[in-house]
């Protein structure tokens, strides 16, 4: 951690902390700086921590951007699923989403683009609209929890994150053709 008064940097792991930003007395935002030779790829410099579960490290970069790593029981599956479900989400224009910027499907990471804020109160009936209409553009979000909704001010529009659970209708209407056909 930083000494305020003297201005002194703290070595934290791979990276040194330059500063941290508090609010109500919490630590909302910490920047760091690379150290040389510690084999850091840059990834976790200027990142606000949001979510670190048994399932995933979510963090949100200076420039805005989310960076997820995922972690924990069936993370390849999970990684692929969500990954698979916001490009094709993305090929059908729906604009309620994440973007897919970056992806390293060898340590189980993606960087998207931000869909504003978390949500902390939404009407049941409000919420299920959110969902349904997610569904009009073939996808079941299978998580539809408040916590997977957020709220992007530039347009004053509700979005929906974390898609590792979603099932593309498309593929479950074709897997039940297949069986009716071969019945």
């Amino acid at each position: 951690m930083t000494d305020w008064e003297t201005g002194t940097r703290v070595k934290h792991g791979v990276c040194q902390l330059d500063s941290e930003i508090f609010l109500g007395g919490r630590i909302v935002v910490r920047f760091f700086t690379s150290l040389p030779g510690d084999g850091d790829d840059g990834r976790m410099m200027g990142m606000h921590e949001i979510k670190d579960t048994q399932r995933a490290l979510v963090r949100i970069g200076y420039d805005g951007r989310v960076h997820k790593t995922f972690r924990g029981p069936k993370a390849e599956e999970r990684f692929a699923n969500e990954v698979r479900v916001l490009r094709y989400l993305e090929e059908r224009g729906c604009d309620f989403v994440p973007r897919v910027l970056e992806v390293d499907e060898e340590s189980l990471y993606m960087v998207t683009s931000n869909c504003g804020s978390r949500v902390d109160h939404l009407g049941e009936a409000r919420m299920a609209e959110i969902y349904q209409e997610l569904e009009g553009f073939g996808v079941r979000h299978e998580d539809a929890f408040l916590r997977n909704i957020t709220y992007r001010r530039s347009d004053g529009r509700f979005c929906v994150i974390d898609f590792e659970f979603a099932t593309i209708l498309d593929e479950v209407n074709d897997a039940e053709q297949g069986g009716k056909a071969g019945e």
